[in-house]
């Protein structure tokens, strides 16, 4: 559906499953009427029955376009070249989310140093900073469908459009966000938690990375268009360097050559964010010399 221009039907399947959700968990956890109260099980049993709506609903959208599902045998036989063709564009891709996984571990690692409430204040922090990363995600599969399009098409100024403009319209969005994060770092922990020490940590975070979180279009944007171009090795390698090598560098360099604190840790990445978004960009420029 994304590929046909159709990002809204997933988005109204997510909407409704969120209002289902905030009403059917407490049912089923504690029970109504007739329904038993199933405990923590309720929320699996919640998930399950709106997922499977959601299956149905985007089955029956799919069915409504040109590329309708018909179940026939030979649809299951399977074609190798094809089959090929995606193996190699996924299993970098694969590899490179699994790379976040284990960025986030390292990080974790060090950020444990400074215990518990440092802990406590950076995962608030980071689940309030991932909400303002939404619009960048979208932006990223808005790019992967025009410029994945526009490339089969060989309209390779209707990509170079698609990339530019998407990454404007998400670096003005995380301006804007920054300014809200760096503000409110304070209240925004308060959410969370009323532990002095937990809002402390937190705040310092959010603080520092309300000028990190400028450059996550960059990478996000970028690695749609290594996506739509073919060039999927090179996000696996982007996050190879960006999330677990130089973060795990840059990190001990300072807490253990350096004896810095814990703010000390997000002003290192804070520099190595913003000297690799531009060697991101660079990278970008080369791969459209060579390929358009």
């Amino acid at each position: 559906m994304y590929s046909q221009g159709d990002t809204k039907s997933y988005r109204n399947f997510l909407i409704v499953g969120l209002i289902f959700n905030i009403i059917l968990n407490p049912i089923f956890i504690f029970g109504l009427f007739f329904i038993p109260a199933f405990g923590i099980a309720g929320l699996a049993i919640s998930t399950i029955l709106i997922q499977f709506a959601g299956c149905v609903y985007l089955f029956l959208k799919v069915n409504k376009t040109e590329l309708k599902i018909v179940l026939k045998i030979e649809n299951f036989y399977p074609r190798r070249n094809f089959l090929t063709n995606i193996f190699y564009q996924v299993i970098p891709i694969t590899f490179s989310l699994f790379l976040v996984a284990i960025g986030s571990f390292i990080l974790l690692f060090f950020i444990s140093i400074f215990g518990d409430p440092a802990i406590a204040g950076y995962g608030a922090a980071i689940r309030f900073e991932h909400l303002f990363t939404l619009p960048v995600i979208g932006l990223n599969t808005a790019v992967i469908s025009i410029a994945g399009q526009n490339f089969g098409a060989r309209r390779f100024d209707r990509i170079r459009e698609a990339y530019f403009k998407a990454l404007s319209i998400g670096v003005i969005i995380m301006c804007f966000a920054s300014v809200i994060i760096y503000l409110f770092s304070e209240s925004i922990i308060y959410i969370f938690s009323n532990d002095l020490e937990v809002i402390k940590f937190g705040s310092q975070y959010l603080k520092i990375a309300a000028f990190i979180i400028p450059t996550y279009p960059v990478f996000f944007i970028s690695n749609a268009f290594f996506t739509a171009v073919k060039k999927t090795s090179l996000i696996f390698y982007n996050n190879l360097f960006r999330l677990v090598i130089l973060p795990a560098i840059v990190v001990w360099s300072i807490l253990n050559i350096f004896n810095g604190e814990f703010q000390d840790i997000f002003f290192g990445l804070l520099y190595m964010n913003w000297i690799f978004g531009f060697f991101v960009l660079l990278l970008v420029r080369i791969v459209m010399i060579k390929k358009f």
